[in-house]
């Protein structure tokens, strides 16, 4: 390789160039850095996390699947873009209710690339 295409191979925020398991260099944000939106989300749900949630619990309501919806959620949006991790969550919360679902579902793996 030479020295000018080194330079402009992009690199992550700690200055490490990355390399996908095709090969390909990727910048740190495909990765996963989703940006604002995903930071937002994420903020707002670990906020009920630790203020409503606990009051819920002590009131005797309890999540009915397994991980809870806060976690399946956090992880929605370390896996999947905003929008699709939105209606992943969305779909897990409206089913979170007498004569929903329960029990063990875990958040379905990204669609390979194509």
């Amino acid at each position: 390789m030479s020295p000018l295409s080194a330079s402009k191979m992009p690199v992550s925020p700690q200055g490490e160039t990355e390399t996908s398991p095709s090969g390909e260099v990727q910048t740190a944000r495909q990765f996963g850095e989703r940006g604002l939106a995903t930071t937002a989300a994420r903020t707002a749900i670990l906020a009920y996390r630790y203020s409503f949630s606990p009051f819920l619990h002590l009131c005797g309501v309890r999540c009915r699947h397994e991980p809870t919806c806060s976690a399946y959620a956090l992880e929605a949006y370390a896996k999947h873009p905003p929008v699709r991790a939105t209606a992943l969550t969305a779909k897990r919360v409206l089913n979170c209710r007498p004569g929903g679902t329960w029990g063990y579902d875990p958040v379905p793996e990204p669609a390979a690339a194509r």
